[in-house]
């Protein structure tokens, strides 16, 4: 069995579905990256790193951004799967 831990190559491929995930419901929101930010709390430059798939944020921080964009964690790991999947066949 892999042990996903050491799997570093899937796991900054995750980062990058999650990322685009996070991106594709912000569009379909119509909402802007300040937007969001603005309503999480958070930093617009740390945001756009999440959107890129650039860092490995905090749960909290993806359950602020859920919040701010009207879906839960769930629905956006679920996208993200799903993102992933299709990118690794």
């Amino acid at each position: 069995m892999t042990d996903i831990t050491e799997d570093t190559s899937n796991n900054e491929l995750y980062l990058t579905a999650l990322g685009q995930a996070i991106r594709d419901i912000r569009a379909n929101t119509h909402m802007s990256q300040e937007e969001v930010s603005h309503d999480a709390g958070i930093a617009v430059s740390y945001y756009a790193k999440i959107e890129a798939g650039s860092i490995n944020t905090s749960v909290k921080k993806l359950r602020v951004i859920a919040a701010a964009l009207g879906v839960s964690v769930g629905q956006m790991t679920t996208q993200a799967d799903n993102i992933y999947n299709s990118n690794s066949k």
